[in-house]
């Protein structure tokens, strides 16, 4: 199997997007948002990110939990650039490190009210939509997909750059796993955008038209995913092994038959 981001990222989502245009892509605070929707968020964004000056390859992104965010990752892929999230709750000085040591001068941002003063800021929510701009540039798989940093709470932040050829690998090995995946799935993505985990919840998903949940910054995470679970009855799930220890008390009244497979990383077991 060719092993290139083209063609394990880029055309697989192309053709989920054609196929599936009136499918569910996500489900963010209980509102959804087909692929055709998604699609239209993605050219809005591109449209803008297309005018930037080509020197400008890692952008910044306000991680927020809404489809503007998620669709800001996409358009910056398909015009050959690289995203690097940043946590809107984290303080400012650290967000203003990452930014600096990522060499990022513009920040994609769906805030009400702009996080960054100084830079070039593209407010996402504000951009409408004219025509599909979904075809991708071409660019070399050594370029990167994302930079994501560590916490910094033993120093200074460390950026993580994670090229296009590592993405498309992680996706061939995760599916060479068997694990199949289709449009009827519902799956959970309770990580935050600044958090590796994040990638594998929501592209995976999105590559063979399912349904991407996502968790709300104000609602209480175990909870909300105890519901989604139930209400929803997801399919596919990846979660840290902690979610499991506070769902514990609730194991005899949430039903959850329709789950086919419950994953967990990111911590011991």
């Amino acid at each position: 199997m060719v092993n290139t981001f083209q063609d394990q990222v880029i055309a697989p989502f192309l053709k989920t997007v054609e196929q599936y245009a009136d499918n569910n892509a996500f489900c963010i605070d209980n509102v959804f948002y087909s692929y055709r929707v998604f699609a239209e968020k993605i050219s809005a964004i591109r449209t803008v990110v297309k005018e930037l000056d080509k020197d400008n390859i890692n952008i910044g992104l306000v991680a927020n939990d809404d489809i503007e965010t998620y669709a800001a990752i996409f358009a910056l892929w398909l015009e050959g650039k690289c995203y690097v999230p940043v946590n809107p709750d984290t303080p400012s000085e650290r967000n203003k490190n990452v930014l600096q040591q990522a060499g990022t001068t513009v920040v994609i941002d769906s805030s009400e009210q702009p996080l960054f003063t100084g830079m070039n800021v593209i407010q996402s929510k504000k951009l409408v939509f004219s025509k599909p701009d979904l075809d991708p540039v071409k660019i070399s798989d050594k370029s990167l997909a994302y930079i994501f940093f560590t916490s910094g709470t033993t120093g200074v932040p460390k950026g993580v750059p994670i090229s296009r050829s590592n993405l498309a690998g992680f996706i061939n090995a995760f599916f060479a796993l068997d694990i199949e995946m289709d449009a009827s799935d519902k799956c959970l993505q309770m990580f935050e955008l600044t958090f590796d985990l994040s990638v594998m919840s929501y592209l995976a998903p999105l590559l063979r038209g399912g349904c991407v949940y996502t968790i709300p910054k104000n609602k209480i995470k175990f909870n909300y995913i105890a519901d989604l679970l139930e209400d929803h009855q997801l399919t596919v799930a990846l979660m840290v092994p902690s979610i499991i220890h506070y769902l514990r008390p609730y194991f005899d009244e949430v039903e959850c038959s329709g789950m086919k497979y419950n994953m967990f990383c990111g911590e011991a077991l």
